[in-house]
């Protein structure tokens, strides 16, 4: 009786995969990327309203690697700025993160992510890159700090 039972579902599942091969494809695809990036070190990426909620809850903060004069014409409230070429030997200023979130900005996250790769060397364990940086941190409308002149 068990057998039979056993046949039966192996040939119901095998119906199943065969009428709907296509989404299987997409979902061992979707699934190989995202292992994929994980072996190879990829940078968690968080959208902004997110990352607000990863630094408040768990007291991380967001480090800008943009210059100063960027930094300076506007950033998020709170950011400290790092300038990504001081980052290897300014690392130890920040070491108090190192087990905290840090959110890495920069103006769109393309220069966050090799940043991120530098934190996670220098071993702080939760770096992160702000998706879409101060570009997508404007566009969702949240509030910018400038210095003034």
């Amino acid at each position: 009786m068990h057998f039979r039972a056993a046949c039966r579902i192996i040939r119901l599942m095998t119906d199943f995969l065969l009428a709907n091969w296509h989404w299987v494809a997409l979902a061992l695809a979707s699934g190989g990327g995202l292992a994929w990036s994980f072996i190879r070190g990829a940078a968690v990426a968080l959208e902004p309203g997110l990352a607000v909620q990863v630094v408040e809850r768990e007291s991380g903060v967001f480090l800008d690697i943009r210059s100063s004069a960027e930094f300076s014409r506007g950033h998020i409230i709170r950011a400290l700025n790092l300038p990504a070429d001081e980052i290897p030997k300014r690392a130890k200023e920040f070491s108090r993160y190192k087990e905290k979130p840090v959110i890495v900005v920069c103006q769109s996250g393309m220069r966050a992510r090799q940043a991120v790769r530098k934190f996670a060397e220098l071993g702080f364990t939760k770096p992160a890159v702000l998706s879409g940086g101060m570009t997508a941190w404007r566009d969702a409308h949240l509030p910018i700090s400038a210095k003034k002149k």
